[in-house]
């Protein structure tokens, strides 16, 4: 098993490539980062950062220099202002060569809300018409152009390994920044209210033998009566795919089937994309584990992988299509942890790398001990990499629990 730790440009900037890497080969005892390619908005408080304390990142910007002529559609990414002195991942990869470090990229794909703001028309469009700018829709072909592209594009670079995060739909609750909702809507509302019916979506449901118009109509309806305060069956509906299927005569079920095939779709043409590129591994970010307890670090009730069906992802078919699948373990419960792991290592083959993202910190763990048992945990399930998030979040102290972690668990074996 490898270990590397999450990492943003600004960390390398600001630190100093030289001491930024040091310490987390030589605290961290990892065996490479992961450097965010291209990454959301969001407004990040950098414990040991010597520049700033708190971050509002350059949301949905290309932290690497896009190549000439690499994009062949309208939408291409917005470069960093930190690439116009030179490109931080082309000297991340010289300096991490120079200390036997691998540097594997993620990158944040549909969750973007500068490229939203500029092409409203490629983002979520709900029930009622209106745009979701936070989140580009996969079905959209020019979205899917610029997903091939970034990711070809990335994979120029001498890289490890790509992490795919959102190439998916969005849920509704993730999304922009002081959202505000003065009342509760059951989970399935709340699910009907992240739906997209865009003409591209519903073109994908029209192919599934379901009118798409008459089916939007149908849940703006529903929609209407819940956000009145009416009453309403579907607000005691489980969220679950079977039963959100059988919604509006078994007509949802087809939306759900669309979804699914463009999501899986889509992994399959940025897999193929990448090899054209080049001989970069490919991993698809599952990130069940951590949307409902980010910020406490609470456990979905019923395992990470029962909510995948919610963002159109067939994990049998990405698993197929990819070289990878990295699951995230963000919750401060161990036993959901140990089970959501162990239900992932039983559903990815041997011939298929399984890797695991782990906080070494509240609101997951709280003690040195805690890390060690889950990277521990991680080991004996033969996960091929831990990454531990993130290293400009944490204090040093916790990457120290990170690098303890990392040789207490080769030892056990």
């Amino acid at each position: 098993m490898k270990a590397s730790t999450h990492i943003f440009a600004t960390d390398l900037v600001d630190e100093g490539y030289d001491v930024a890497l040091d310490r987390v080969r030589d605290l961290g005892k990892v065996d490479g980062v992961t450097y965010a390619g291209v990454y959301h908005h969001a407004r990040d408080i950098l414990p040991h950062d010597p520049v700033r304390k708190v971050i509002f990142h350059e949301g949905g910007h290309a932290f690497f220099r896009p190549g000439e002529g690499a994009y062949s559609g309208p939408i291409r990414p917005l470069a960093s202002r930190l690439v116009e002195a030179e490109d931080p991942l082309d000297r991340l990869i010289r300096e991490a060569d120079r200390r036997s470090l691998a540097v594997r990229v993620w990158i944040n794909y549909t969750h973007n809300t500068a490229l939203g703001t500029r092409h409203p028309d490629a983002t979520i469009r709900n029930a009622f018409g209106d745009r979701y700018i936070t989140s580009l829709c996969p079905a959209h072909p020019d979205v899917r152009s610029y997903i091939r592209d970034v990711s070809a594009d990335v994979c120029r670079y001498p890289i490890a390994a790509l992490e795919l995060e959102t190439v998916c739909y969005l849920p509704f609750a993730h999304g922009y920044h002081h959202e505000r909702s003065h009342y509760r809507y059951s989970p399935v509302a709340e699910f009907l209210l992240g739906l997209c019916f865009c003409d591209h979506c519903a073109a994908a449901v029209l192919r599934e033998g379901v009118d798409p118009a008459g089916l939007e109509r149908d849940v703006a309806a529903a929609l209407a009566g819940i956000l009145d305060g009416q009453p309403s069956p579907i607000d005691e509906v489980p969220l679950t795919e079977k039963d959100v299927g059988a919604l509006f005569s078994g007509r949802l079920a087809a939306l759900l089937a669309a979804r699914r095939h463009v999501v899986s779709t889509l992994v399959t043409e940025v897999v193929g994309a990448v090899r054209d590129a080049g001989d970069v591994p490919v991993t698809f970010m599952d990130w069940s584990g951590g949307l409902r307890g980010y910020a406490s670090g609470e456990a979905e009730s019923e395992g990470a992988m029962s909510r995948a069906w919610q963002d159109g992802v067939d994990l049998d078919a990405i698993i197929a299509a990819c070289d990878g699948l990295l699951v995230l373990g963000y919750t401060n419960d161990r036993a959901s942890y140990e089970a959501d792991l162990g239900r992932y290592r039983a559903l990815v083959p041997d011939d298929t790398e399984l890797s695991v993202a782990i906080r070494p910190m509240v609101p997951d763990c709280a003690t040195p001990d805690e890390v060690l048992e889950r990277t521990a945990f991680a080991q004996a399930q033969g996960v091929a990499w831990v990454e531990y998030y993130h290293y400009g979040l944490m204090r040093l102290e916790n990457l120290r629990w990170a690098g303890d972690a990392v040789m207490g668990s080769r030892k056990r074996q």
